[in-house]
């Protein structure tokens, strides 16, 4: 489980995200003044090019 906030002069948000060995993944996003918003999907790693 990943967790962290961000926080700015009218709201801060909670961050928790869980990730399962079958590469799924749940992300909750709570927030003070409004309603928890949640993210399901899967998670694959990121190709990056090389520049030369």
């Amino acid at each position: 489980m990943i967790n962290f906030q961000i926080s700015n002069k009218t709201d801060r948000y909670t961050i928790t995200m869980h990730i399962f060995p079958n590469k799924s993944c749940l992300v909750n996003v709570n927030t003070t003044n409004s309603n928890t918003i949640q993210y399901n999907g899967n998670v694959e790693s990121l190709h990056s090019e090389n520049i030369d």
